[in-house]
């Protein structure tokens, strides 16, 4: 098979790709959701017990790792989070706490090895033959008179030539294999719930136990997501298996996980009713309103061609009830000039805009050209 290399210069207009101008898209959560880092965790939880107001300590609950341990402090202090988003409450007095909370965690290597087919190509059989005859001849001859007699003698010779054509057909005529590794972890946290109060006996309130598989081994990321998941279902039972997943860039996430309020003014991956920005090249990320400015963040990829190339226009504006906000300044990038985006790369930049009308709930972006990359009715809330 022939491989060719083909150049493209794709000039965004933020100056307008060629094809983009051509075609309107919709906003598409799958597409939206394939350009962000994502975790899928699964949980099961046992137990009926309110959590609301109950107190609570929480200690390791493997031998081998020291409840002072720093890293499974910080490790709790994550689950610690989720139980208070429950409505329990940490406490230092352990005699007369409702609960004793026991934490564990742990990864552990499933990598694999697979083996990949890979087809070998080449001649399986005959189609047709074809078979052509081409007969070419030559003559020549002489007169001799004599007195009144003509004598005359002719010869003549032919050539018969015949093409066999064979015409084969082609297709899959063996396999061959190649192994590669499949790298995959499985990340555990488990929660175990006793009664403090009737210490007698051992009395197990509620446990949770969460599962995530994926490629990271990271558990400084991935403890926060999996208390984060498991939260709704701390005390109560969920019935059966449940299966999540989460963004890391997921605002409510980030927001609990760094003890800080959601802001109502910033909206993430806003829905848009229409463009003709093609989105697998380009998204909008997030949309802050202040009482300053209107800040948009973008990201800008390069799905595979040789050289991408793309423009923000100075004459970039926001529009809300038909009043427009012209780009004040930029991040990461200058107005007004080219950007060289890698091959598989990509490029995050930031517009700053006017303030908007704080009731606004939408807005339209465009480039300031009637020809040029528009997004209709982005939304705000």
């Amino acid at each position: 098979m022939k491989k060719f290399t083909l150049t493209i210069l794709l000039f965004f207009s933020f100056i307008c790709l060629f094809t983009s101008c051509l075609k309107t898209y919709y906003y598409s959560e799958s597409i939206v959701y394939s350009q962000r880092k994502r975790y899928d965790v699964s949980l099961n939880s046992y137990g009926n017990y309110n959590l609301q107001g109950k107190t609570f300590y929480l200690e390791s609950g493997d031998n081998k790792v020291s409840s002072y341990d720093v890293e499974f402090k910080e490790y709790a202090d994550y689950v610690v989070k989720a139980l208070k988003l429950e409505g329990a409450i940490e406490t230092n007095n352990k005699e007369n706490a409702d609960m004793c909370i026991l934490v564990t965690y742990g990864i552990s290597d499933e990598s694999y090895r697979e083996t990949v087919p890979i087809p070998i190509w080449g001649q399986t059989g005959i189609s047709s033959i074809n078979t052509t005859t081409n007969t070419t001849g030559s003559s020549q001859g002489t007169i001799t008179r004599v007195g009144n007699t003509i004598y005359g003698a002719a010869q003549g010779n032919s050539t018969t030539n015949t093409t066999t054509t064979v015409n084969p057909t082609y297709g899959i005529t063996g396999y061959t294999s190649v192994d590669r590794k499949v790298t995959q972890f499985r990340r555990v946290l488990n929660i175990y719930a006793y009664d403090n109060i009737q210490t007698d006996k051992t009395i197990m309130l509620w446990k949770t136990n969460i599962i995530s598989d994926g490629h990271s081994s990271d558990l400084r990321i991935l403890i926060p997501v999996m208390a984060f998941c498991g939260s709704d279902y701390m005390g109560n039972s969920s019935g059966e298996t449940k299966n999540y997943y989460l963004f890391e860039d997921q605002d409510d996430f980030l927001s609990w996980k760094k003890d800080m309020p959601q802001d109502p003014n910033v909206v993430s991956y806003p829905k848009f009713n229409s463009s003709n920005v093609n989105p697998n090249d380009f998204i909008i990320t997030k949309i802050n309103k202040t009482k300053d400015e209107t800040i948009i963040d973008f990201i800008a990829f390069n799905t595979g061609y040789v050289l991408f190339k793309f423009k923000i226009s100075p004459n970039t504006y926001i529009e809300f009830e038909k009043q427009q906000y012209k780009v004040i300044s930029a991040g990461n990038i200058v107005l007004g000039e080219n950007k060289d985006v890698p091959k598989n790369g990509s490029w995050e930049f930031r517009l700053h805009f006017p303030a908007i009308p704080s009731n606004a709930d939408y807005i339209n972006i465009s480039d300031g050209m009637s020809s040029g990359w528009k997004w209709n009715g982005v939304k705000l809330k």
